[in-house]
């Protein structure tokens, strides 16, 4: 921040509206710099949710929809779970990979936050 600015108000001290003084200079300039401060912090924050939510989606669409080749253990789960005709296996073992899949977006999106 800039060096403190001479308060306009200290020349009201003693008279019948005078200022309350703090260590950190009188209320009404105290208010008025959170003020100016809330207001420059509305401004940039849109464009710093803009860039986070970007480098969110870029994590996302960096994931690799199945990277390599499938492991002969997936294989038989998958060909286990389809042939058995049964519903809630299929649903299963899709909702693990869907976990799995979240799992490493979520690290990938933390690992942004490590970095800055």
């Amino acid at each position: 921040m800039s060096d403190p600015k001479p308060c306009p108000h200290e020349s009201s001290v003693g008279s019948s509206n005078a200022m309350i003084f703090g260590k950190d200079g009188c209320v009404r300039c105290l208010v008025s710099e959170r003020d100016e401060l809330r207001d420059a912090i509305a401004k940039v924050r849109p464009v710093v949710w803009r860039e986070a939510l970007d480098a969110a989606v870029r994590v996302a669409r960096a994931e690799p929809e199945f990277p390599g080749e499938m492991p002969d253990e997936l294989y038989d789960l998958l060909r286990e779970a389809y042939s058995s005709g049964s519903r809630a296996r299929v649903t299963e073992l899709e909702r693990s990979t869907v976990r799995v899949t979240k799992r490493n977006i979520v690290a990938g999106i933390l690992a942004l936050a490590d970095k800055s």
